[in-house]
């Protein structure tokens, strides 16, 4: 007999659950942005290397590569000013609305500059070929009219004085004749070791010899305040010696002064000054034109007018005036009524006053003849004092006439001249 064994149901497992999505990470959002682009010639042809990136208000700049690209990032949004320099293209200022996240790409294209710059325009000292300043073997520097202009200066030695390295030229005082015509001097040397040249000609040298105990004393020089600075469109300083070329007076350096050429061009100008002390005051008033000669000539006039009032830094007298006894001087002094600054004596720069006028003409005939013409004229009358005379000092003032003594002063009248054919 056989037996079954009866089957037990098997209970069944409850589902499981799905098991969770995997968890996904946020990304960041950016909070910066990026500026990148290039700088390329006007033509847009070329890349331009080596130019300067700036942004403004800021530090931040960037110099382009030989590619002419450039690249800012992480920079904060916003509106951002970018300038582009690169020396003989005008700058360019570029605004930009930068977004988080965004890569701006921006194409500058540079403007060439109209006028030359300093180191292209062609100088001819120091090598007597034309070449730029930047082609030349010897130093030399240009001051253009517009620094003329921006120097506060009003008269050519003065300027050159403020403006160009090496070169000195101060007034002086108690000195005579050289209290009216300044002593120059570059590199130290003396002022007949400076050539001067006006439009590559030679300069003549003035009447006066410096032999009062100043600067350059037993030389004679230039007189650069003669010329008109009005006139003057650039000025080339050779500040090396060049005596083999131009000869001995050459040993200091070469200071070239290039007349305008403009036509059709009125510059009227004017300025005026006053020291700090109320004295020395200074009026300048200068105008030029040119006129048209032809096709291609042209003639350059210019008139300047100069007043200069005089300068006083000699301080009280404290000496004795009519005895060498300073009880009998006090008494002499009250009987007098008159005090020792009344003896005081004028210690400072000369009063001048100056008409100056110039001219370039140039007319050429053709490609192989010009005919060139080109001089100044100066007037200039000035007053400078010496030392006083006292009246204890019976050898240097006659008492009969001058009981009080006299302060001298020298009124010279100075005519320079100058034409070039």
């Amino acid at each position: 007999m056989t037996s079954f064994a009866s089957a037990q149901p098997v209970p069944e497992e409850p589902p499981q659950p799905p098991p969770p999505p995997p968890e996904v990470e946020e990304e960041e959002q950016p909070t910066t942005g990026t500026i990148e682009g290039t700088v390329e010639s006007p033509d847009l042809e070329a890349p331009l290397a080596g130019a300067t990136v700036t942004i403004v208000g800021t530090k931040t700049t960037a110099t382009t590569d030989d590619a002419g690209s450039y690249k800012f990032e992480g920079l904060t949004p916003g509106e951002i000013k970018l300038r582009i320099e690169l020396a003989g293209f005008e700058p360019v200022e570029r605004t930009i609305k930068l977004t988080a996240g965004a890569t701006v790409t921006m194409q500058v294209p540079l403007t060439t500059m109209e006028a030359p710059l300093l180191d292209e325009t062609i100088v001819v000292i120091g090598s007597r070929t034309p070449r730029t300043n930047l082609d030349s073997p010897v130093p030399v520097d240009v001051v253009t009219s517009e620094e003329i202009g921006r120097s506060g200066r009003t008269e050519t030695g003065r300027i050159l004085h403020t403006l160009a390295p090496s070169f000195i030229s101060t007034p002086q005082t108690v000195a005579d004749g050289s209290d009216h015509i300044d002593p120059a001097s570059l590199r130290g040397l003396g002022p007949d070791q400076v050539l001067i040249l006006v439009n590559g000609k030679r300069r003549h040298r003035t009447a006066l010899m410096h032999v009062n105990g100043t600067f350059g004393r037993g030389t004679v020089g230039a007189d650069l305040n003669a010329i008109a600075t009005g006139s003057i469109k650039r000025i080339e300083i050779l500040r090396d010696g060049a005596a083999s070329q131009y000869g001995s007076d050459a040993i200091a350096g070469v200071i070239n002064i290039v007349t305008k050429d403009v036509t059709d061009l009125l510059d009227v100008s004017s300025q005026t000054g006053i020291t700090a002390s109320r004295d020395g005051a200074q009026l300048k008033t200068s105008a030029n034109y040119g006129f048209k000669i032809g096709e291609k000539g042209f003639i350059n006039v210019t008139g300047e007018f100069l007043q200069r009032e005089a300068t006083n830094r000699s301080g009280a007298y404290t000496g004795t005036v009519y005895s060498e006894d300073r009880v009998m001087d006090d008494q002499m002094l009250a009987a007098a009524g008159l005090s020792r600054e009344d003896f005081a004596m004028r210690i400072g720069e000369s009063r001048a006053i100056a008409g100056l006028g110039a001219y370039n003409l140039e007319v050429p005939f053709s490609k192989a003849a010009t005919f060139y013409s080109f001089g100044d004229v100066s007037h200039r009358r000035g007053t400078a004092a010496g030392f006083y005379r006292f009246p204890k000092q019976t050898s240097q003032n006659v008492p009969e006439f001058y009981p009080n003594g006299f302060l001298p002063e020298i009124q010279p009248i100075i005519e320079d001249h100058a034409v070039t054919v």
